[in-house]
């Protein structure tokens, strides 16, 4: 263990030294909002309607912006009203953006862990890809599809849209 923390600490402190001699790594934050339509899958039944349920989910991310890639770390909260559902995702994220376009649209993956204290296995895994633009300077549009695993091949397909705030 000891040695899995000297390897982060290393590889951060290469990082910032390298931020310091590169102008073009930059710090950059983000803030999500999301609502959209849950619905619960198990691959042992018939898909139902009855599985269908709203959520919200707000998020942030933190991590480094290099040139027109995005690389960071966020955590969230993800609600479910129906079910009154509530799950804690941890996730690493990727982001592109192709600034040469006036709307600025990007293509954004998370992949990671989720905590969910409804379930007797309370880590799951989790995942999203996304694609949106720019509306307006620091405020983002985009269209989210994520996925929960379950235990006893079960899951939960989310599709959403999302607010973003850049900072």
């Amino acid at each position: 263990m000891k040695r899995i923390g000297c390897l982060c600490l290393a590889i951060c402190m290469a990082v910032m030294l390298h931020a310091q001699n590169d102008v073009s790594l930059t710090y950059k934050g983000m803030m999500d909002m999301e609502g959209g339509i849950a619905y619960n899958l198990n691959t042992a039944q018939t898909v139902s309607t009855n599985n269908m349920q709203f959520y919200s989910s707000v998020s942030t991310t933190h991590g480094i912006q290099l040139k027109q890639c995005f690389l960071g770390i966020g955590v969230g909260y993800y609600h479910s009203y129906r079910d009154k559902e509530n799950i804690y995702p941890l996730f690493g994220a990727f982001r592109y953006t192709w600034d040469k376009v006036q709307l600025k649209p990007f293509a954004d993956g998370r992949l990671g862990i989720a905590y969910d204290p409804y379930w007797i296995s309370k880590v799951q895994a989790c995942g999203a890809v996304s694609l949106g633009v720019e509306l307006y300077k620091n405020i983002q549009l985009s269209c989210r599809a994520t996925v929960f695993s379950r235990p006893s091949r079960y899951f939960t397909a989310n599709a959403s849209v999302v607010l973003g705030y850049v900072f």
